[in-house]
């Protein structure tokens, strides 16, 4: 699993795109088995009168694609779920199943109150999962993100989570960005506008990789649901090099 982010001439990698790049880059790209983005927020559940706000998630249907778990109870959210105006569901985390609703199996296809709005329970996350990109990787609910992506909207930004596709090394990766840049660049010369972008390629684990020893980065790596081999090779690639960055396209 990898993080994608531009970065302009001369400056830091910026993990960060608007929603009609990202779009973009998923519908177009070959090297990635699946690509991802989400929105952190927080909510209120109908059943928390103290007012007790509950930590979430708007995540597109790949989602669990990228990050590797699949629903312990239930499914995860369908292209028809992430549509805008779709009706309203919802994937709650295992640690709220059992402490709100005694891990009761016959919750999906049940209503619950979120944010003021009923929504239908599809599904619930497995015990074990963690995203650590965000309040430090408890995850309560899980909402569709139902993104309208608009190339003259970028007043909000999303991050780029990504998960390679089999058999598909760095250089694979890069020439595939590559192509993929040049193809927006040639459709939407006013949104790069001759800056010489460039794609860069980086570890999930990355941004936890200061102050943090060997062992837990290798839990951290099996959370993805990853073996202990696995996670091992991934942690001496990660020591090696966790940074490819793709040469900007010259100016016109």
């Amino acid at each position: 699993v990898v993080q994608l982010a531009w970065r302009l001439r001369g400056s830091e990698p910026r993990g960060w795109v608007p929603a009609y790049k990202y779009e973009f880059w998923r519908a177009r790209s070959r090297a990635f088995e699946a690509m991802t983005t989400w929105r952190p927020l927080t909510v209120s559940l109908g059943l928390d009168p103290d007012g007790t706000e509950s930590t979430a998630l708007r995540v597109p249907h790949t989602f669990m694609d990228v990050v590797g778990w699949q629903p312990t109870v239930g499914r995860t959210f369908s292209p028809d779920d992430d549509t805008p105006g779709a009706p309203a569901v919802a994937v709650l985390g295992y640690g709220l199943w059992q402490t709100r609703f005694a891990g009761d199996p016959d919750l999906v296809g049940r209503t619950v109150e979120i944010a003021g709005s009923p929504h239908t329970v599809v599904g619930v996350l497995p015990r074990e999962f963690s995203f650590p990109q965000e309040f430090d990787g408890r995850v309560d609910v899980l909402l569709p993100l139902q993104l309208e992506a608009d190339p003259l909207d970028e007043r909000e930004d999303y991050p780029l989570l990504a998960r390679l596709a089999p058999g598909v090394d760095r250089a694979a990766a890069e020439a595939d960005l590559a192509r993929v840049y040049e193809t927006f660049a040639s459709e939407h010369p006013e949104l790069t506008n001759g800056s010489g972008a460039a794609m860069v390629v980086s570890s999930f684990a990355e941004p936890y990789v200061g102050g943090v020893n060997g062992t837990e980065r290798l839990g951290m790596l099996q959370v993805r649901g990853e073996s202990p081999e696995e996670a091992q090779r991934n942690l001496e690639e990660l020591m090696r090099e966790v940074v490819v960055e793709i040469e900007p396209l010259p100016k016109a």
